[in-house]
């Protein structure tokens, strides 16, 4: 229809196509369909399908119209909440995050905890060649 209106040469000519297509005036099979002058369907009216139980089920329709939804709520399942419950428009709020200060904190303890194991397993360690050095020593003394 709207494609067999422009000429071959102008069929990658997106404007060219688009100017047919808004010109287009057909019945349907939902009835008579037209287009607005920005290319959307002119008065559309859409169909709201559930899917629930293995079956769709339709549960209103909408149109292009502010305030044309006619919407059986208590129809309408929502993932993971029970039909006819409506889930809140609300966004959770988001934690509070912590002030840069803190982890400026938390990350100097971070590094003083670290440097005082470190050094308490280096004077671990040199305890232990002190211990074994003395007990050289006694053994050198015994056998005097």
């Amino acid at each position: 229809m709207g494609l067999s209106a422009v000429s071959p040469e102008n069929r990658r000519n997106g404007t060219e196509i688009m100017k047919k297509i808004i010109g287009l005036e057909f019945n349907g099979v939902s009835g008579p369909v037209s287009f607005t002058p920005e290319g959307d369907r002119k008065d559309a009216v859409y169909s709201i399908f559930n899917f629930y139980e293995d079956d769709w089920q339709n549960v209103g329709t909408v149109a292009d119209e502010v305030g044309s939804a006619v919407i059986d709520l208590d129809a309408v399942c929502f993932i993971g909440m029970a039909c006819g419950i409506v889930p809140s428009d609300m966004y959770p709020i988001p934690p509070a995050r912590l002030p840069r200060w803190v982890a400026v904190v938390i990350s100097i303890i971070a590094v003083v905890l670290v440097a005082v194991l470190l050094h308490y397993f280096c004077l671990a360690n040199e305890k232990k060649k002190l211990k074994s050095q003395m007990t050289e020593i006694e053994k050198k003394v015994a056998e005097i």
